[in-house]
């Protein structure tokens, strides 16, 4: 429930006045507590499967290609991106182009009441942030979900919802303008691990313009979070203070780390690493221009780039039924703004690390 409300929520587009461009260039890692993925014999890999594109315990590299342009693309248009040659995957991306709907307004939700206005879930929401082993005064901070605004409601779901989930409600086209991404099919894409972003990203279409992406041999791929504390190989006691610690990343500019935590089906737990938490922010996860990384890193809502630890008090996911870290690092990134469509590519790499919890000991 939360997951789908999350999509529904998070997608923001650019303004529509101009044609963006977006490449946005990831490194992911999924780790569950007491589980490895084995080594499989050489030459042998794991079938492509729905839902097994990412690999608990190996690291896997993404690209995504977001076009978004005003209005509604003709009939036969078309979108392509000839990529570098260092990124393996060939002379030509072909985009999918996703036209605004007839109706011109989003589907509604299927959550409602005989009226027609949207139900949100009744649960109470329990927030904890800074870094100590104690829970500091003043804390948790106590929401009932039912009585904040859209916009809080909206805000908070963000900040713990998959990336992917977000990114995938990119698909549905807004009422105003038309969106081509990549990839564009049901299988995952495979970038190798020794792909590189360096080179000229070229669009090519018929409807929106072209333009050329110098991306420098210094911005790649970002390497992926090396959790050194707590050891996952087993599992870390969630009555404890929790250390967290990992090795740096060079090049990262801030990190976003949070913990949330089910209790049963009405009792939602978030701690977020950062010094400060402000209710009223409202702050879209997926990928952050440099800029407002810098800021939010003044602001002591992310950590440092070259942080390596912090501490999550002790007891706060005590008996909860599922924990889950996950931490956004954000690197530098490449942008044009003196043509059209505006053109920018991103890098992050994330965490998502199933700590414990009553469900993953059911699982054994």
């Amino acid at each position: 429930m939360f997951i789908a409300l999350a999509a529904a929520l998070a997608w923001q587009a650019p303004s529509t006045e101009a044609a963006h461009l977006g490449y946005f260039a990831e490194t992911s890692l999924m780790r569950i507590a007491g589980f490895e993925m084995p080594d499989l014999p050489p030459g042998m890999e794991m079938p492509e499967m729905p839902g097994m594109a990412f690999l608990p315990g190996k690291p896997q590299r993404s690209l995504e290609i977001r076009l978004w342009s005003p209005g509604v693309a003709p009939k036969d248009a078309f979108a392509f991106v000839a990529p570098p040659q260092g990124l393996g995957q060939g002379p030509r991306l072909d985009l999918k182009i996703v036209r605004p709907s007839k109706g011109g307004e989003p589907a509604e939700a299927d959550d409602q009441d005989a009226k027609g206005e949207r139900k949100p879930p009744d649960f109470t929401i329990k927030i904890y942030w800074g870094s100590s082993p104690k829970v500091r005064e003043g804390q948790p901070k106590v929401f009932r979900f039912k009585d904040l605004g859209f916009g809080q409601q909206a805000g908070l779901l963000r900040q713990w919802a998959q990336a992917q989930m977000a990114k995938g409600a990119s698909d549905a086209a807004r009422p105003d303008a038309t969106l081509a991404h990549w990839p564009s099919g049901d299988k995952p894409v495979r970038i190798a691990p020794s792909a590189r972003l360096a080179g000229t990203f070229h669009l090519e279409t018929n409807y929106a313009g072209q333009v050329d992406l110098e991306v420098p041999k210094e911005l790649d791929f970002l390497a992926p979070f090396d959790l050194t504390s707590p050891d996952l190989s087993g599992k870390p006691d969630l009555s404890k203070a929790l250390a967290l610690q990992w090795k740096p990343i060079p090049t990262l500019l801030g990190t976003h780390a949070m913990i949330f935590g089910m209790q049963g089906q009405e009792t939602l737990i978030l701690w977020y690493a950062g010094e400060t938490w402000d209710e009223k922010a409202d702050v879209d996860w997926d990928f952050l221009q440099m800029a407002e990384v810098r800021r939010l890193v003044e602001q002591k809502v992310l950590l440092k780039g070259d942080a390596t630890s912090a501490t999550v008090p002790e007891g706060i996911f005590r008996g909860a039924d599922f924990v889950m870290l996950r931490m956004t690092g954000y690197g530098p990134s490449v942008a044009r703004a003196d043509v059209q469509p505006v053109p920018r590519l991103q890098t992050k790499t994330t965490l998502m690390a199933i700590l414990g919890g009553k469900m993953l000991d059911e699982m054994e």
